[in-house]
Parts: C-alpha cells; structure tokens; sequence
C-alpha cells in the first residue's frame, strides 16, 4: 500500500504532468519540447492553475496524514496558567502541562485503553486488571492496570521520560525487546535513540509544575531554585551574577504566582527583575 507521503510526491508529480500538458494543448511547446515565447498573462494565467493544483495536492495529503487520532478527542494546553486536569472516561484523571496535547477517545474499547500524548502529563489511572491503559508517546509505550505517573516527551530526539508515583509501570519501545523497563515507585525511566536507562528520582520539585509546592524550608542553592521555577512555570529566569548561585535560599511557597516567588528572591538579596524577551534576568540593584 502506498504511504501518505509517497501519495503526496504522486500528486505533485502529476501537477507537473498537467502543467506540461496544458502547455502542449496552447501550442506553447516547441518540437523539442522548449517553451515558447508567451506573454505574461498566459504565464500568470497558467501558474494560478499550477498553484490550485499543488495546493489542493497539499490539502489532500495534509487530511491523510491527520487521520492517525482519528476517532480522538483532544485536550491542549498553551501556556502554563492554561494547565488542565481532564477525566477519562473509566474514572481515570490527567494533569496535561503546558505546550502539551492529549488524544483520547470519548469511550474505551473492551479490552484496553489507549491514549496519545505529545509533552507532558501527570497520569492517576484507575485500577483494572482485565483492561490495561496505554499510552502511546513517540514511538514508545507506557502500560499499567492502576497507577500514577508522569510522562515526558518534551526532549530533542526521539527520547521519552516516565518518572513513577505509585504502583508499577512497564516502559517500552514497541517490537524491541532490548528496550523494556519495569518502573517502580521513585523511579524514572529514559528511553532514546542513545539512551536506556533506569534511575531514582533526586528531584524533590520534579512534580512542582503540576503541585507548585517548593519547599526549601531546609535550604537550597538559588541556582538549584532557579531551575526548579523554570520547569515548572516554563519560564527562562537567569542569575547575572554567577557568584549568586551559591546563595542559600530558605522559603516555602504553596501555589504562589511566579510574580510573587520572584518579588521574595529579589527583596531577599537585593535584586531587580529585567525582561528580556523570552529571557527573565536577575540582576542586583
């Protein structure tokens, strides 16, 4: 069977034929199929046609090759005020991060539940030993019966990040057996094209995008809350002062705005906030 793209190269090729056909039909071609002297209308006249052509070619393609959620609904999020949690129809709730999109169907199947993400996503699935729930990210796969977890496809590459909460998770890449790993609590798995690996989580904020609880009560380097905020607010915050990193910071913020855990780290060690662009720069006054 014929691949969407090599559908798309067909149609292309057979504009071209059109537009050599059209030119033969006007007498513009010559023996030796040179093209004519023509005026500019029939020129203007014959590349509109050409361009209908290769544009409804595209549209065509472009219907073709949306059809693998067919059958799917979407949830979307922008930015991260737009972050949602949505209820799947078995009960199941996803916390979906910004910039991310979850296709899921209105109803599961008989005998198992299969979802697609693309970013990433906080997963608290309801238990069923006899449908499991799958989700399909890249080309990898997560399945469990009853857990809670968090998936991350937001890297360079073909790399998938799955870091679990509670229960028991296999990770794996479809057809390669030399790519499947079992998931533990606290555990976080990374699957790529150059990387296979299993670790425990040493991140105590790698869940702070979806609770905004940082505590730092015990101390922590300014460039470690730094990077904390950044994840988890999806922002670009950065220190002038290198020397500042090491800087201990001691506070605790529950749901705070960004705004607000900015203004307490500027006051704390006198510093002014600068935007720049995309860039949010920490300078002293």
């Amino acid at each position: 069977m014929m691949n969407t793209k090599e559908k798309n190269i067909y149609n292309v090729d057979n504009a071209w034929k059109n537009l050599h056909n059209r030119f033969e039909e006007d007498g513009l071609l010559t023996a030796d199929n040179k093209i004519k002297s023509i005026s500019f209308y029939m020129i203007a006249k014959i590349a509109a046609i050409f361009i209908v052509g290769v544009l409804l070619s595209y549209l065509a393609y472009y219907s073709i090759s949306n059809t693998s959620h067919s059958g799917m609904q979407l949830a979307e999020t922008f930015t991260e005020k737009n972050i949602k949690m949505i209820e799947l129809s078995d009960g199941s709730l996803v916390h979906i991060n910004k910039e991310s999109k979850l296709y899921y169907p209105e109803s599961f199947g008989e005998n198992e539940r299969i979802v697609e993400l693309e970013g990433e996503a906080f997963f608290d699935i309801k238990k069923n030993p006899q449908k499991p729930f799958i989700i399909k990210a890249r080309n990898k796969e997560i399945k469990v019966l009853g857990t809670s977890f968090n998936v991350n496809t937001n890297f360079e590459g073909e790399k998938v990040e799955v870091y679990v909460e509670t229960g028991k998770v296999k990770f794996y890449e479809p057809g390669n057996t030399q790519k499947e790993l079992i998931l533990e609590p606290g555990s976080v798995g990374r699957i790529g094209k150059k990387i296979f690996d299993k670790t425990l989580n040493n991140n105590p904020y790698y869940m702070s995008w979806k609770t905004k609880i940082f505590d730092f009560r015990e101390g922590e380097k300014l460039d470690n809350v730094i990077v904390a905020i950044n994840r988890s607010y999806g922002v670009n915050i950065v220190l002038e002062d290198k020397k500042m990193s090491k800087k201990v910071y001691s506070t605790f913020h529950d749901n705070d705005p960004l705004n607000t855990i900015l203004e307490t780290i500027c006051l704390t060690y006198g510093l002014s906030v600068e935007k720049q662009d995309e860039l949010t720069l920490l300078r002293a006054k």
